[in-house]
């Protein structure tokens, strides 16, 4: 007999232990499910999710709300067995994968880089802000996809809309409505005791030149961190400065497309809600910002998640019925999301929408803001509930796995730093997630939210990025076309767009290339 030992080739016996010891190995050595069949197995289990989303909503016979899915039907679904249940083990390797992936993105992103930013924030701290403010002036920026318009007033619209307008300031009436600190808008006290000095109600014009600033400087939010029903108060002095008017409305978009303009964006979506009967102002509005600042726009329709649920069903409803227009293209969920999570609020309205979608070939698009704050969960279960886009996603990262699926499915991220900054979502620029998504392979993509309130714009993004985390040109670049790619656009359009955006980076480059690189590097 030969001897398999000795001349090297194993015997029957020893070639099963070796596939024994391979299969071991690759299910964690000792028989366990390894992580990757962990992962596999959940990844089905959201997908299942998905369905039963999809199978509860293919009849949009109402009442909707009668159908909704439970929390602990919906738990129970996505919860893993026994034994694919995550340890800590398993979740500490997931993230050190995240994190040597992360590092091999940057790590190429800085070989890719035309302009090497670690040498602007070498430079003493004036003159680097100054060279990244000029950096950020010049670079293009293609499109921004998170705006709210209603919050894009900037202190000198709010001045010029006031003075015409000339409203009655109901001083008394806000001080009441905005005086609750558990209702979802408020002010704080001081800010209550000044409205309360004032006239019960007076038109502008009648107050004094002191309280005429104080009033204008609540369309800004104050320096500092604030809670989100602080934000929301702002609304209410919106709806005073326009006064119900839609030639200030138009104003109001004319003078933030002027900006956009200037600052080389050429693209935006704005979250609206709209009426279908507004339908003709509003396309004739998008023309026209077309027709005379060069601003191509679309509209995704927002839904309230503080709303009913019954109110949101009728909504929707409505929506794929009766609202039919090129210019409007998705819908999104806003407000609060601190005790409104994603499943019980934003079923009705995605459930019905991803359903028409995928079994009727319905053509809405959807983004929702989750991650913002609240439930850990939100991210999840919007892109169970058929969400494309994420708004804020923050707090995605809380959850490795659901960050994996979301980099396996390449789930876009709309970043909003300064938002994310002032109303508390993260404590400081430089441990925003956004870097760690996009290299991560997350197509993520800058806007400002709502920039008047916040005091920003898309240089001011673009400066806080390279000022304050350690984002590199090419990633610059990477989220200037993320904001294309996952815009919800047509496919010509889009082509169109990557063209010209691809144009005006070559440009940029070259200028910097022949004249400026020295300077600059």
């Amino acid at each position: 007999m030969q001897n398999h030992k000795r001349s090297g080739i194993p015997s029957r016996w020893q070639a099963a232990a070796l596939a024994a010891a391979v299969l071991l190995a690759a299910c964690g050595g000792d028989g366990a499910v390894s992580l990757d069949e962990k992962l596999e197995r959940q990844f089905e289990r959201f997908e299942q999710a998905r369905a039963l989303v999809i199978e509860t909503y293919r009849d949009l016979s109402p009442p909707l709300t009668e159908r909704m899915i439970t929390r602990e039907r919906w738990e129970s679904l996505l919860a893993p067995s026994a034994e694919d249940e995550f340890t800590e083990n398993d979740l500490a390797e997931l993230k050190r994968r995240q994190a040597r992936e992360a590092e091999a993105s940057r790590q190429h992103a800085i070989a890719m880089s035309a302009i090497d930013f670690s040498q602007f924030r070498a430079l003493p701290a004036a003159q680097s802000e100054q060279r990244i403010r000029d950096f950020c002036d010049a670079v293009p920026k293609g499109a921004m996809l998170h705006i709210h318009p209603w919050g894009t007033l900037d202190p000198t619209t709010v001045r010029a809309l006031l003075e015409r307008n000339d409203p009655i300031v109901p001083a008394a009436q806000f001080a009441r409505d905005l005086a609750d600190p558990a209702g979802e808008a408020w002010l704080y006290p001081e800010e209550l005791d000044w409205l309360r000095s004032l006239p019960a109600a007076s038109r502008y014009s009648a107050l004094a030149p002191a309280d005429q600033d104080r009033l204008r400087s609540l369309l800004v939010l104050p320096p500092g961190v604030h809670e989100f029903p602080r934000f929301e108060a702002m609304f209410a002095f919106v709806g005073l400065v326009l006064d119900g008017q839609w030639e200030s409305t138009v104003r109001m978009y004319e003078d933030f497309a002027s900006r956009a303009i200037d600052q080389g964006v050429f693209y935006v979506e704005f979250t609206e809600n709209i009426d279908p009967s507004e339908l003709p102002a509003y396309e004739a509005l998008g023309q026209h910002l077309l027709d005379t600042h060069g601003l191509t726009v679309r509209f995704n329709h927002s839904f309230f998640r503080t709303s009913p649920a019954e109110s949101n069903a009728e909504a929707v409803l409505t929506l794929l019925r009766d609202i039919h227009s090129p210019w409007f293209v998705g819908i999104d969920l806003l407000a609060n999301e601190s005790h409104t999570p994603a499943l019980e609020t934003g079923q009705i309205i995605y459930g019905p929408v991803l359903a028409n979608v995928e079994l009727q070939g319905g053509t809405w698009r959807r983004t929702m803001h989750a991650g913002e704050l609240g439930d850990d969960r939100n991210p999840r279960d919007a892109l169970l509930l058929g969400a494309e886009r994420l708004g804020h996603g923050v707090r995605l990262e809380h959850d490795p796995v659901v960050l994996q699926y979301a980099a396996q499915r390449r789930a876009p991220i709309e970043i909003n730093l300064t938002s994310n900054l002032k109303l508390g979502a993260v404590d400081d620029i430089a441990q925003h997630p956004y870097l760690k998504y996009l290299r991560l392979g997350l197509p993520v993509s800058l806007a400002t939210d709502d920039e008047g309130m916040f005091d920003t714009d898309a240089v001011g993004e673009c400066v806080l990025a390279v000022g304050k985390t350690d984002l590199t040109y090419y990633e610059y670049r990477e989220m200037a076309f993320n904001s294309i790619r996952t815009a919800f656009v047509d496919d010509t359009l889009k082509r169109n767009f990557l063209q010209r955006l691809s144009h005006e980076f070559a440009v940029f480059e070259r200028e910097i290339g022949t004249q400026k690189i020295r300077a600059l590097n």
